[in-house]
């Protein structure tokens, strides 16, 4: 009796709620704070849901002729106008804590890949036209407003589509680059004021890991007092379900998001895993029939942890392409001024890079072959496989590569 007991004290018993002063961070509880960017931010969407995609192209818009650029950026100038205005909101209009940025998710929106299309084809139509300048910037406009997604912690679509829209600027980016003629000083003014400045934020990954806890811990507690309610569609974890803990559940959610707030600006290869050891340590524990005394809990915490720490790899790869665009960069302003292909990396330090940029998956310089004119990093598996060009550039997450537009079949001095 006294195990009987036991049993369905263990089953039925929830933890003490977990201490996560650490991560809870401030809100702001009123509801009338002026802010513009958010419908700002729907206009823009509601805009980019009239482009159908389907009677654009199905090639990147680089490839496009220029009639269909024109059409499609005539067509639809008020994405493009609102997405200016964006950038041009006040830097207050983008702090996390606001309350208005969480009373709707709109990085889940699905008209932003409309947005970053338009982009992509406004930088394509410009470098046509020999405005190269204005074409890098528009291509830095896609930099910019990842930056400003990056801060916002109240969803995590929010980082998702940062991430987005730092690989659409640095793959058009690279395109500019690979055929650019513009002189050295022009291109050391865009990359070290306008490029520079906008990479993707170790810091902003690891404060998101506290708003991304609120979030779960919303889901399985029910807002709290002072906090908008979910919006329609998303539905709070089922806390009263057989063998489902919310105190027990929440342990697990403060205890691996402390952990990947503390790895957002580690390395790869330096990453501990400890998140998928625990788990699969609860569940080699649990009882076989039933499983654990918290069984829905776990699974539930399982399946909802993983887009988390599949965030830090695309972290990685944001920063892998950052590095391998401001390599490119270097490269680059080194043809323009000393007309020869650099041999190595370190020949651009200190005049043309501060230093060698490194990959975030090994933390060793980005690899470069003069002969082949390509610059690299490992990617997520961390093997060097010599690099590997694809059509879209910079989106195999297992080799992360640009051209310079230059390769020899032997560099010369």
């Amino acid at each position: 009796m006294l195990g009987a007991l036991f049993v369905a004290y263990a089953y039925l018993h929830d933890d003490e709620p977990p201490w996560d002063n650490d991560l809870v961070g401030s809100s702001d509880s009123s509801p009338s704070k002026d802010i513009s960017a958010p419908l700002r931010m729907k206009t823009m969407l509601q805009a980019a849901s009239k482009i159908k995609l389907s009677q654009l192209s199905s090639k990147p818009p680089w490839e496009w002729d220029t009639p269909m650029l024109a059409g499609a950026l005539e067509a639809h100038s008020a994405v493009l106008d609102n997405f200016r205005d964006l950038l041009e909101e006040k830097d207050s209009e983008w702090m996390p804590d606001c309350r208005v940025w969480k009373m709707d998710d709109l990085g889940s929106r699905p008209d932003w890949a409309n947005v970053v299309l338009l982009k992509q084809a406004e930088v394509a139509y410009l470098a046509r036209r020999d405005q190269e300048e204005a074409a890098f910037l528009a291509a830095l406009d896609m930099a910019v407003l990842g930056h400003l997604l990056e801060r916002l912690d109240s969803w995590p679509s929010f980082m998702r589509r940062a991430f987005a829209l730092h690989e659409s600027s640095a793959q058009s980016l690279a395109m500019l680059l690979k055929n650019t003629r513009l002189s050295e000083d022009r291109l050391h003014h865009l990359q070290n004021d306008e490029f520079k400045p906008w990479g993707p934020s170790d810091a902003s990954l690891g404060t998101s890991m506290k708003g991304y806890y609120a979030y779960e811990k919303k889901l399985i507690m029910g807002p709290q007092k002072g906090e908008p309610p979910l919006p329609p569609g998303y539905v709070p974890a089922r806390s009263g379900w057989l063998l489902f803990k919310p105190n027990a559940t929440l342990r697990l959610f403060a205890s691996s998001f402390r952990e990947l707030k503390d790895e957002a600006a580690t390395s790869s290869i330096s990453r501990m895993d400890q998140i998928d050891s625990r788990m699969q340590k609860r569940r080699a524990s649990g009882t076989r029939s039933i499983g654990g005394p918290n069984k829905s809990g776990d699974e539930y915490f399982s399946t909802r942890i993983r887009p988390y720490i599949d965030l830090l790899d695309q972290h990685s790869l944001a920063k892998a392409r950052y590095s391998v665009v401001t390599a490119l960069f270097g490269v680059r302003r080194y043809i323009a001024k000393e007309a020869r292909i650099p041999q190595k990396l370190d020949d651009l330090v200190p005049t043309y890079l501060a230093s060698v940029p490194l990959d975030p998956f090994t933390n060793e310089p980005l690899h470069y072959n003069a002969q082949s004119g390509l610059i690299y990093s490992v990617g997520i598996n961390l093997m060097d496989e010599g690099g590997r060009l694809n059509a879209l550039l910079m989106d195999d997450p297992d080799e992360v590569t640009v051209s310079t537009g230059i390769g020899t079949a032997k560099a010369t001095h």
